[in-house]
């Protein structure tokens, strides 16, 4: 099981205020905003909601247990197995550039720890002995 997997159940148990379930719904949509100008960092993610990172970090890690990195990254997952499964001819690389990633050696990092397989594992893609480069 992932740690996606995972973090995804704890997320749909915990019974959430209103106000904390507003401000993941912000939260993600500034994630999302933002993912189009490069990694979007914490810092950048609590300017758009006008919050202090710490204060980020508190109302985070006591309403749903995670840290804004952690939620930052899992928003970013989540964006990235649509686009897998949406868009199968876009490359490992788009992919990884459209959720905010530098380089698709970083994604394909972050992808295979929360996922235990690559991108390609993912989508099943088999490429061919004779067409892998030596």
């Amino acid at each position: 099981m992932s740690k996606y997997t995972t973090i995804d159940d704890r997320l749909k148990q915990v019974q959430l205020k209103k106000e904390d379930k507003e401000l993941l719904r912000h939260l993600e949509q500034i994630v999302l905003k933002k993912m189009g100008d490069g990694t979007p960092s914490v810092t950048m993610v609590a300017d758009g909601l006008h919050m202090h990172p710490m204060k980020l970090q508190r109302k985070l890690k006591g309403s749903i247990g995670l840290t804004p990195g952690e939620y930052i990254t899992i928003v970013r997952l989540k964006s990235a197995l649509g686009y897998l499964a949406d868009y199968p001819r876009y490359s490992i690389t788009q992919v990884a550039q459209l959720c905010g990633y530098a380089d698709n050696s970083h994604f394909t990092h972050v992808f295979q720890r929360w996922f235990d397989t690559s991108p390609q594992g993912y989508l099943g893609i088999r490429v061919p002995i004779a067409a892998r480069k030596k």
